[in-house]
């Protein structure tokens, strides 16, 4: 099955756009369309709380403050973080758990993300 996506969006109050995750990789990371360069433009600096959500067909199926980060290890075990992945875009991934498979979130699925300050 294809899906289309919409194109992600920066402006000075956050970011929106597509993401994926796959509960079967380890830290069950949720990676973005979002490029780490065009996020600086928001404002939000490391260290600083956000609020993400998460989307599947228009619902819902996470919704929290987390703390946007350099690395797993500026959060507590288990909790989750916001950071600049290697890939070129941002992720989301907990210190020592999985964060896919903790909420639910299926392989292959067109999720959407929205964060904001």
């Amino acid at each position: 099955m294809r899906y289309e996506l919409e194109p992600y969006e920066v402006d000075s109050k956050g970011a929106s756009g597509a993401a994926s995750g796959d509960p079967n990789n380890g830290f069950g990371i949720m990676t973005t369309d979002i490029p780490n360069a065009e996020f600086r433009d928001t404002g939000i600096q490391p260290g600083d709380k956000v609020h993400v959500e998460i989307q599947l067909d228009g619902t819902t199926v996470f919704s929290e403050s987390m703390l946007f980060g350099r690395t797993f290890g500026d959060v507590p075990v288990g909790d989750p973080v916001l950071y600049p992945e290697m890939a070129s875009c941002l992720g989301i991934a907990p210190n020592q758990d999985n964060f896919a498979k903790e909420r639910g979130i299926e392989a292959g699925k067109p999720y959407t993300i929205t964060i904001r300050k």
